[in-house]
């Protein structure tokens, strides 16, 4: 199976967005030493975490649309996975 160019585009953007995400956040404010105790440290990570879970999610969004039968099960997987958490 091959991607088409909007399938390779859309997860070259996302890779770049939230690569870019972690980047920032990273050079801004370093992951280590855990700096708990500012509120800019951590909603600056808590917004590149949630960057990274959702960009991870969509793939694994792609993976079970392009693996299920029926469209309204993968739909139901996508749900799942964007409400509830990834597996």
């Amino acid at each position: 199976m091959s991607l088409n160019p909007f399938q390779i585009g859309f997860y070259a953007i996302l890779f770049i967005v939230t690569l870019s995400a972690i980047i920032s956040t990273a050079s801004k404010y370093p992951l280590f030493p855990f700096n708990t105790e500012s509120l800019e440290w951590s909603n600056a990570w808590l917004i590149a975490t949630v960057i990274d879970y959702y960009g991870a999610c969509l793939c694994f969004c792609g993976v079970v649309l392009s693996s299920e039968p029926s469209w309204g099960v993968g739909m139901a997987w996508v749900a799942g996975f964007c409400l509830f958490g990834s597996p």
